[in-house]
Parts: structure tokens; C-alpha cells; sequence
């Protein structure tokens, strides 16, 4: 970890390992299949702070499904897919990769961590899952993975060497849903690109 700026914990160092599914990315049992076309990028999973104040019932939520339990971004996520008729189609990274964050959910993460994650651990998950589209959820992502491929910073749709195609979309939360217009708009753009 050397080349990251901070100190951070690693998703394997929280319940006894149970998320750490082999890569470093979370599992995410409603986005999880390999096979998926469409590869959804959030920035990062969780954070110390959650993870460490969890009850059983958030612990157990977590080994199951990877998430956790009565998060609004995951709900909001959820729906996208779900409205956009694309369940089953999908497989959910983060492009913090393996590291979980110290402190709360919101606090930040340094641009050229992320970028350092994108580089190297989750451009390489991209490669092996293999999706006809990946979907960045959210800034961060979505400017780690300009700068990876070396396309403009505002360029909002483009394709790797291989002809994977990258759509940008807002963060799924109720900040990057609310900016952007609100569900109905952003959920137009999901549609867009899933239609």
C-alpha cells in the first residue's frame, strides 16, 4: 500500500474475512453475475466506521448480499436496475477496490488513490469480467477511468482499445440523484443506455 496516501483497511480485515472475495471487491449477491453485460462502478464500498458499528443484524445483512442493509444508495441503485429491466445483468465494483476507508461513509478519498486503485486492481477486474458496457456511477469513478483510458475530462461516453464501451452516470445516492434532476431524469438516462 505503499503507493496510496493514506493508511486504509482492507475489506478481508472485517468479519473474519468473509467479504474478501478473492480480487478485493466486494460481493454483491444482487449484482454479482460474471457473466454480466453490464458492469456497474460505484467508488467505494463501506467505510471503518460502519463496518466496526454494525450490529448483528448489518454483519449478517453483509455476508449475505455484500451490502448493507436500509442503505439509500443501494436502494437507489437497486431501483435503477430494476426499472431499467437489467436485473441479472449486472455485476457491481467499486473503484476503491479492496480498501475500506477510515472514519465515516462520507468522508473523502484522495483522487489519485482511487486512480491508483482504478490502475491497478479494478481495470483488471474490468478485463476479466469481460462487459460489453461499464457504468460509472459517480465523478470519481468516472475520472479515474477517463484518466486510465486517456480520454477527455468531460467525455461522457467512450470506449476502451478492446471497443468495451464506458457510459458515465451520476451517483446513485440521493446527492448525485438530486443534482442531476431528480429519479425520473436519471433513470432516463439508465435507459438510454440499457434500452
Amino acid at each position: 500500500m505503499s503507493n496510496l496516501s493514506r493508511d486504509y483497511n482492507h475489506v478481508a480485515d472485517y468479519y473474519e474475512g468473509i467479504m474478501d472475495v478473492g480480487i478485493g471487491l466486494s460481493p454483491s449477491s444482487i449484482h454479482s453475475n460474471v457473466d454480466a453485460k453490464y458492469m456497474l462502478v460505484a467508488q467505494d464500498w463501506s467505510s471503518s466506521d460502519t463496518l466496526e458499528n454494525s450490529d448483528e443484524e448489518g454483519i449478517l445483512h453483509r455476508a449475505k448480499t455484500g451490502r448493507g442493509p436500509k442503505v439509500k444508495t443501494n436502494e437507489l441503485l437497486d431501483s435503477y436496475v430494476r426499472d431499467c429491466d437489467i436485473e441479472g445483468e449486472t455485476y457491481l465494483a467499486n473503484a476503491f477496490g479492496p480498501f475500506i476507508k477510515k472514519g465515516s461513509m462520507n468522508a473523502p478519498i484522495p483522487d489519485k488513490d482511487i486512480q491508483y486503485c482504478v490502475e491497478n486492481y479494478v481495470s483488471k477486474e474490468v478485463e476479466i469480467q469481460d462487459p460489453e458496457v461499464v457504468l460509472l456511477l459517480g465523478k470519481k469513478s468516472a475520472d479515474a477511468f477517463r484518466k486510465y483510458h486517456r480520454v477527455d475530462s468531460d467525455c461522457e461516453d467512450f470506449s476502451d482499445q478492446s471497443g468495451r464501451r464506458y457510459v458515465v452516470l451520476p451517483h446513485p445516492g440521493m446527492m448525485g440523484t438530486n443534482l442531476n434532476g431528480g429519479y425520473d431524469k436519471v433513470l432516463r438516462k439508465w435507459k438510454q443506455i440499457t434500452a
